[in-house]
C-alpha cells in the first residue's frame, strides 16, 4: 500500500510487481501526424524516440494521409491509429505500423463511422476505440493481429469527445475525461 504521501515503498512495489504491465521489448515511443502551427493538417510524419536513451526524435515513416485528433492503441507488435480530422472532414481511416521496424503506415481498415477526438486502448489481442466528436457514445474493437474494419463493442454511458484518454490492463480498459 502507498504511504501517507501516496508513494509506494520499494518492498511494496516488488510485492505487487506481477500486477504491473510487462513492457519487455518496448524500446520506442512513436508520435503520429498532427497539425501545423498555421492550422493545416498535412502532417503525415511518424517520428520515434528510443526510450532507453536521451536524444531527439527521428524519422520513422509516414501515415497513409495527414490527420490529427485521432485515437491510438498498441500492443508489442502493432500500433494502430483510428479516425481523426484531415483538414476538411473527419475520417474513418485506420493505419498501423510495427513499432520495432521503421516504415510507413499501412491501411488497417475503417472505423464504423468517420470521427475525430476518439480514445484508444488495448491488451495483447484486442484494441478498442471509443467516443468521438459530436460527442458520440460508440465503442468498437479490432483484433490487432489481423487487419479489418472495427466491430461494435457496445456504448459509453454517454457520448464523449475523448482526446486519447484511455488506460488498460490485460483484462480491463478504462476511458476517462472528455467533453459531454
Amino acid at each position: 500500500m502507498p504511504n501517507y504521501n501516496g508513494v509506494w515503498s520499494l518492498s511494496t512495489q516488488y510485492q505487487y510487481a506481477a500486477d504491473w504491465p510487462n513492457f519487455d521489448g518496448v524500446s520506442r515511443m512513436l508520435r503520429f501526424g498532427g497539425r501545423l502551427s498555421d492550422g493545416s493538417f498535412d502532417i503525415v510524419d511518424i517520428k520515434f524516440v528510443t526510450i532507453s536513451t536521451l536524444g531527439n526524435e527521428a524519422d520513422f515513416g509516414d501515415l497513409t494521409g495527414g490527420r490529427s485528433n485521432f485515437g491510438a492503441l498498441s500492443n508489442l507488435t502493432r500500433m494502430v491509429t483510428g479516425g481523426g480530422y484531415d483538414g476538411s472532414a473527419n475520417t474513418n481511416a485506420m493505419d498501423y505500423v510495427n513499432p520495432n521496424s521503421a516504415g510507413n503506415g499501412t491501411d488497417f481498415g475503417n472505423l464504423v463511422s468517420a470521427r475525430s477526438l476518439t480514445a484508444g486502448l488495448a491488451n495483447n489481442t484486442r484494441g478498442v476505440f471509443a467516443g468521438g466528436g459530436g460527442p458520440v457514445d460508440v465503442i468498437e474493437y479490432i483484433t490487432i493481429g489481423s487487419t479489418g474494419n472495427t466491430t461494435d463493442f457496445g456504448n459509453l454511458t454517454q457520448g464523449r469527445e475523448i482526446t486519447n484518454a484511455g488506460a488498460s490492463s490485460t483484462t480491463r480498459g478504462i476511458f476517462f475525461g472528455g467533453n459531454t
